[in-house]
């Protein structure tokens, strides 16, 4: 189809929870593996299960932390969520199959 797919399991990139002193003292190698990760799409799929009416704690924790550019010297990473197409899904054993969660996530 002429692109190449990359499936992230948050699981496997395991982020402390986001804090501004963590962020102004250290960077956590896995946030550092993500961003080299998109940094290079043009698009993204985002899959979450629906906990609680909304998407799952682990993603926003994840998008809290891609959201902060690089605060090094170099300025590498800039935040380039403006530059996706996205597209949105999610499951839910509830009649609403995810909606509400999808609205937040949006």
């Amino acid at each position: 189809l002429g692109y190449d797919a990359i499936n992230i399991n948050l699981a496997d990139y395991p982020l402390p929870l986001f804090n501004e002193d963590i962020e102004n003292t250290e960077t956590p190698a896995s946030l550092n593996d993500l961003r080299r990760i998109f940094s290079s799409p043009t698009s993204i799929l985002i899959a979450s299960p629906e906990y609680n009416g909304s998407f799952s704690a682990a993603l926003k924790n994840t998008l809290d932390w891609l959201s902060r550019p690089d605060n090094s010297d170099s300025n590498v990473y800039q935040p380039p969520f403006n530059r996706f197409t996205v597209a949105l899904t999610a499951a839910s054993p509830g009649s609403l199959g995810g909606l509400r969660g999808l609205g937040q996530l949006r």
